[in-house]
C-alpha cells in the first residue's frame, strides 16, 4: 500500500451532521440533564465492525463566536447515522429546547496565521498523576467552566473563536481495570538481593517465597489513590475527550488566552488541566476533520462541568444567541391559504406559516395583551388576503375588519392598490360628510322577519342589561310590527312606541294578532319608559347622536351583504370618533345581518368571508355562538380578537374556545395565561405564554390529517405604506357606498315628522 492510500485511510472520517443549540431566553439547567445526555451518549455512540467487533464514534461540543461580534453560539456535532438516535435522547434531556440542522461544520476555514493562537489541554502537569479526578458537576454555579469560557469569549469582540471538546465513548471494562492498577499500592521493594538468594540462584535450591509485602504509603500517595478509586463509581461512564482552542483574525485574542485558561482552571479538583503546545495547521486541520488531539480519560460527571448548556441566571449569557420567548418549530409548507405570520424558529425565519382556508373556516381567536402585537398580526393577515385578491380575484376570500378605535384602517388602506377600490367600503361610524346607511330592517330580511326581531331583541338586552321583566315582550311587538311594512328603519322602533300619528298609520297593515297588541294591550300602558328600562334611553341615543342617526335611519344599507361575501369585497368599519354605544348597536346589527345573509348561500360551496373583529368584549353578543356553531358551512368564518379574558361573557367565551379551529395567543396576564394553558397543556405553561416578546404569538391549529399542530411565529410592524392610495380608497367609498349628510336628514325628517303624520308609502321599496 503506498503512502498516499495510507494518508487517506488514516485521515477518514465518519461524516458529521450538525446542529445549532436554540435555547429559551429564559432557559435554566440542572446536573441532572447533561448527566443524562452523556450517559445516552455512551450507548448510542459506538459501531459494529466485521466479526462483530464495535468500535467508538466521535461526538463534538463547539463553542464558536465570529470575528466583529459578541454573539456565541452553540453546536453540536454527531455522526449522521446515529442523529436519529441524538435527537431522541436530546429531546428526553431538553424537552424545550430546539436543535437547528446545519449544512457545514462550524470550525471549518480556520486561519492559521501569525495572528492566530492555537492550544490543545491535557491532564496532569506540577506533577500531578494524570488519572486524577478533575471538578464534577459545576453545572450553573460561580464555579461553571463553561459559563466562564463563555465569558472570556464573548468579551473579545474582534476575533474568531472555536472552542471543542471532543468525545467519544471508552470500554468500561478497559476504563475499570486501568484505574484499578493505577489505585493499587505497590509491593514494598528493597531494590537488593540478599545473600542467601544469590546462593540459591548459583546452586539451584529452592528458598520459600516471601509474599511481596506492601509498601507503606505516605498520607499524600494515600489520598491520591483513594482520589483515583472514586472515579469507580458505578454511575459513572468513560469518554476519551480531546479539548482545544483556535481564535484568529484579531491580536486580541491573545489577550483572552489567559481568561480562558482561568476558567478552564475551573476544573481543577485533585487533578487539572493544563494547556499544550500543538501547531496551529495541525489543530486547524484536526478541529475541520473532527480528530481527536491529546486525548484524555474522563468520567461522565467530570464531563458534565463543560459539556452542558448555560442557564440563564448566569452572567455569560447574555453573550449567547438565544432565542426570545417560546419557539416551536414550525408545520409543514402551505402553499396557499390563509397567512397567519413568519416563523420565529431559527433558521426558518423566512418562511411563511398559512393554514388551508378550509381550516380558516373553522374559526379563529387572538387573544393578546395591550400592546402584545394583535393590531399588527391582524393587519399582517389582512394584507395578505389583499395579496391573494390580486392574484386570484375570482376566488381570494373577502374580508370585513371592524375597527373600535380606528387607525389600523387607514394603514391597511395605505397598502391596497387602486386595482382593488371597486371592492373597497370605508363605514365610518364617527361625523363624516358622506354617512354610510346600514339597515337591519330591509326588505331583504322579510322572510327572516320572526327569526330577525329574536335575534335584535336579545341584542338589545345583552347590551344593555337591567330591563323589566315585559320589556321583552314589548319590543318584539314593535319590531315584528316594522318589518311587516318595509320599508323601515332601526329609528322607528322609537317613533312606534312615542309617536301616535305614526303608530296608526302601521296598525292597518298588521296581522290581526299585532293589531290586537297595539289596541288592546299597549291602550293601557301609560309610559313605556316604565316597562323598557335602560333599553328605552339607549333607543332614544339612537336619535339623538347625529351621526348614529344618519346610519340607522337611511332605508338602503351602504354595501349589500349578500354582494361583499359573493364577489369577496372588503368591508372596513371605522369605529373612531363615536360612543360606546355606536359601536355596540352597529357591531350586533351587523352581526345579525352576516347571520341571515349567510345562511341564504350555498352550503359548503359559498365563497369563504372572514369577519376580523379586534375588541371583541365591546360587543359579545348571543349571535356570535350562532355564527360559529352553524355559519361555516354557509362559508362565514370569525376571527375575534381580544385583549382581556374577563371582558368576555363566560358564555361567549366558552362558545369561542369551545369551536374555534385556530388559537393563536400573544404575550398575556397572569390569570389570562393560566387560563388558557389548559388547552395546551402539556406542551405549554402559563409562564411562557406571559414572556412571548412582543409581536410573537404561538398558534394551536390542526392542519394535514386532523393532527393538532403547534408552533411559534412572528408578524413584523407593517410600513407605512402609500398614503395616496388611502385617500383614493376612501374617496371612491365616499362617491359610491355614501350619501350626502344633508340629503339623509331630509329624508329622515320626511319619515318621521309628527306633523305630517309620517306617510309610510311615500319611499319607494329598496
Amino acid at each position: 500500500m503506498n503512502n498516499t492510500s495510507k494518508n487517506s485511510k488514516s485521515e477518514k472520517v465518519s461524516p458529521f451532521t450538525y446542529y445549532r443549540i436554540s435555547l429559551p431566553a429564559d432557559f435554566q439547567t440542572s446536573t441532572s440533564q447533561p448527566h443524562t445526555l452523556l450517559k445516552s451518549l455512551s450507548e448510542i455512540l459506538w459501531q459494529r465492525r466485521r466479526l462483530g467487533w464495535q468500535s467508538p464514534l466521535p461526538f463534538r461540543f463547539l463553542i464558536v463566536k465570529d470575528a466583529a461580534s459578541s454573539a456565541i453560539r452553540l453546536y453540536f456535532g454527531v455522526p449522521t447515522d446515529r442523529a436519529p438516535a441524538f435527537q431522541s435522547a436530546f429531546g428526553s434531556s431538553y424537552a424545550n429546547v430546539h436543535l437547528i440542522p446545519e449544512p457545514t461544520s462550524p470550525a471549518a476555514g480556520l486561519d492559521a496565521d501569525r495572528r492566530s493562537v492555537a492550544f490543545s489541554f491535557r491532564k496532569g502537569g506540577h506533577g500531578l498523576e494524570p488519572w486524577l479526578p478533575l471538578a464534577q458537576n459545576h453545572v450553573g454555579n460561580v464555579d461553571d467552566p463553561l459559563g466562564a469560557v463563555l465569558n472570556a469569549i464573548g468579551s473579545d469582540g474582534s476575533s474568531r473563536w472555536a472552542f471543542e471538546v471532543w468525545l467519544t465513548p471508552l470500554r468500561n471494562g478497559r476504563f475499570q481495570r486501568t484505574l484499578q492498577a493505577k489505585a493499587k499500592v505497590p509491593n514494598q521493594s528493597s531494590g537488593s538481593f540478599s545473600l542467601s538468594e544469590v546462593l540459591s540462584e548459583i546452586f539451584g535450591k529452592q528458598l520459600p517465597k516471601k509474599q511481596p509485602q506492601p509498601r507503606t504509603m505516605n498520607e499524600w500517595e494515600s489520598a491520591q489513590r483513594q482520589a483515583i478509586r472514586s472515579r469507580l463509581a458505578p454511575g459513572e461512564r468513560p469518554f476519551l475527550v480531546s479539548v482545544r482552542v483556535f481564535a484568529s483574525g484579531s491580536t486580541s485574542a491573545k489577550a483572552q488566552v489567559h481568561a480562558v485558561l482561568a476558567a478552564m482552571g475551573h476544573l481543577q479538583h485533585q487533578g487539572r488541566i493544563v494547556p499544550k503546545r500543538i501547531s496551529k495547521r495541525r489543530l486547524a486541520k484536526a478541529m475541520e476533520l473532527g480528530k481527536a488531539t491529546h486525548p484524555m480519560w474522563w468520567t461522565s460527571g467530570e464531563l458534565t462541568s463543560l459539556v452542558h448548556l448555560p442557564d440563564s441566571r448566569q452572567s455569560s449569557f447574555h453573550y449567547v444567541a438565544a432565542s426570545q420567548g417560546l419557539v416551536q418549530p414550525p408545520p409543514k409548507s402551505v402553499r396557499s391559504g390563509l397567512r397567519l405570520g413568519w416563523s420565529n424558529f431559527p433558521g426558518n425565519e423566512e418562511q411563511e406559516i398559512r393554514i388551508p382556508f378550509n381550516q380558516a373556516a373553522k374559526h379563529t381567536f387572538l387573544a393578546g395583551a395591550t400592546g402584545s402585537g394583535k393590531t399588527t398580526t391582524l393587519l399582517q393577515i389582512m394584507l395578505g388576503l389583499v395579496s391573494q385578491m390580486q392574484t386570484n380575484p375570482e376566488t381570494a376570500p373577502g374580508f370585513t375588519f371592524f375597527d373600535p378605535h380606528g387607525g389600523a384602517i387607514e394603514r391597511l388602506l395605505a397598502h391596497i392598490p387602486p386595482s382593488l377600490h371597486s371592492k373597497v367600503h370605508v363605514i365610518p361610524l364617527g361625523p363624516t360628510a358622506y354617512p354610510r346607511g346600514l339597515n337591519l330592517f330591509r326588505m331583504g330580511h322579510r322572510s327572516d322577519a320572526e327569526a330577525v326581531t329574536g335575534e335584535f331583541v336579545t341584542t338589545l338586552q345583552e347590551l344593555w342589561p337591567g330591563s323589566r321583566p315585559r320589556s321583552e315582550h314589548y319590543l318584539r311587538n314593535n319590531v315584528l310590527s316594522l318589518l311587516q311594512s318595509p320599508p323601515q328603519t332601526i329609528l322607528g322602533i322609537a317613533h312606534l312606541f312615542s309617536d301616535d300619528r305614526f303608530r296608526q298609520d302601521l296598525i292597518p297593515k298588521l296581522p290581526p294578532h299585532l293589531q290586537d297588541f297595539w289596541t288592546s294591550e299597549f291602550a293601557e300602558i301609560r309610559n313605556i319608559a316604565d316597562h323598557l328600562g335602560p333599553i328605552w334611553n339607549k333607543l332614544g341615543a339612537l336619535t339623538t347622536y347625529p351621526s348614529l342617526r344618519r346610519i340607522l335611519g337611511q332605508m338602503k344599507s351602504a354595501v349589500d351583504t349578500r354582494t361583499v361575501m359573493d364577489d369577496g369585497h372588503i368591508v372596513l368599519i371605522d369605529g373612531s370618533g363615536c360612543t360606546t354605544d355606536a359601536v355596540k348597536i352597529i357591531a350586533g346589527l351587523y352581526l345579525i345581518d352576516l347571520h341571515f345573509t349567510c345562511k341564504r348561500r350555498p352550503e359548503h360551496r359559498s365563497r369563504l368571508h372572514i369577519f376580523l373583529g379586534d375588541e371583541t368584549h365591546l360587543y359579545a353578543v348571543n349571535v356570535l355562538q350562532k355564527i360559529l356553531a352553524e355559519d361555516r358551512k354557509f362559508g362565514l368564518s370569525l376571527f375575534l380578537a381580544t385583549q382581556y379574558l374577563d371582558q368576555l361573557p363566560d358564555p361567549i367565551l366558552a362558545g369561542i374556545l369551545g369551536n374555534v379551529g385556530t388559537l393563536i395567543l400573544l404575550q398575556l396576564g397572569g390569570p389570562d395565561a393560566d387560563r388558557l394553558t389548559r388547552w395546551l397543556k402539556p406542551d405549554v405553561s402559563s409562564r411562557e405564554l406571559m414572556t412571548l416578546p412582543e409581536m410573537n404569538a404561538l398558534v394551536r391549529t390542526k392542519l394535514e390529517g386532523g393532527v393538532t399542530e403547534l408552533f411559534t411565529m412572528r408578524n413584523p410592524l407593517v410600513t407605512s405604506g402609500n398614503d395616496s392610495w388611502a385617500a383614493q380608497a376612501l374617496a371612491h367609498s365616499d362617491r359610491y357606498d355614501g350619501r350626502p349628510a344633508d340629503e339623509v336628514d331630509r329624508e329622515i325628517e320626511a319619515m318621521y315628522n309628527r306633523s305630517n303624520g309620517g306617510n309610510l308609502g311615500q319611499f319607494p321599496m329598496q
